[in-house]
């Protein structure tokens, strides 16, 4: 792999940048990346300045909601490595399902109790409740990112990224359930799918060492790949 490499990050819902750090300190073993914490704030402050410092290759790892972001405000990101995020969370035929109900009552009980609400989803991230106790969170911040989660529709513009998209779901995952992502994805170069059977939605948190390995794979194929398009462009 060629030096450097520059891997943007961006955390999903009810986390900040610090969401990254147990896969970042994998990472950083392997000496060839260089690392930017995008930071949407809802804990700390907003940090959404990542064109600092050019690299001729970026890489964007994102998770949840923060794929919702990336497609929303990031033009030409290049290779995405998507874990858990989906252009759209409920399409009109699931919004008498189950999930869609919880969902409307997390976003009811989180004006009355936010505290009550951030632990109920940490606990089905598959993280302790008092995971983030100490940090002070932007509520309005959080339930502004949440109300439009639901009118999300994304496919389209999803589409119209030119660079490879590769998206890792769990079947054990208790906040994005199991569908059938590739009708969301429609561009051909974004159907790459990883399924994972047993881990919970905060994986690259809780299994930085797994997470790195496929992060590993994904960029070394990406990149052989590329070399051999550029070799028959000579």
């Amino acid at each position: 792999m060629n030096r450097k490499i520059r891997i943007n990050f961006i955390h999903g819902w009810g986390f900040d940048s610090s969401f990254w750090l147990p896969l970042a300190k994998e990472l950083k073993k392997i000496n060839c990346f260089d690392f930017f914490y995008y930071n949407l704030g809802f804990v700390g402050k907003e940090n959404l300045d990542g064109k600092k410092k050019k690299f001729k290759k970026e890489i964007f790892i994102v998770h949840s909601i923060g794929f919702n972001w990336l497609v929303k405000n990031i033009n030409k990101p290049g290779l995405i490595i998507n874990f858990f995020g989906s252009p759209i969370f409920f399409d009109d035929l699931e919004k008498d399902k189950v999930e869609y109900r919880s969902y409307k009552n997390m976003l009811k009980d989180i004006k009355i109790n936010e505290k009550k609400v951030l632990e109920n989803f940490y606990i089905n991230c598959g993280l302790k409740k008092n995971y983030n106790y100490k940090k002070i969170f932007d509520i309005p911040r959080l339930i502004n990112f949440l109300e439009k989660l639901q009118n999300d529709k994304l496919v389209e513009k999803t589409s119209k990224l030119k660079h490879k998209i590769f998206s890792v779901y769990s079947f054990a995952d208790k906040i994005l359930k199991n569908r059938d992502f590739k009708k969301y994805f429609k561009n051909k170069n974004h159907q790459n799918f990883v399924f994972l059977e047993k881990d919970s939605h905060a994986f690259p948190y809780l299994e930085p060492e797994k997470c790195k390995s496929l992060i590993i794979k994904i960029i070394s194929e990406q990149t052989k790949e590329d070399e051999k398009k550029n070799k028959a462009v000579i």
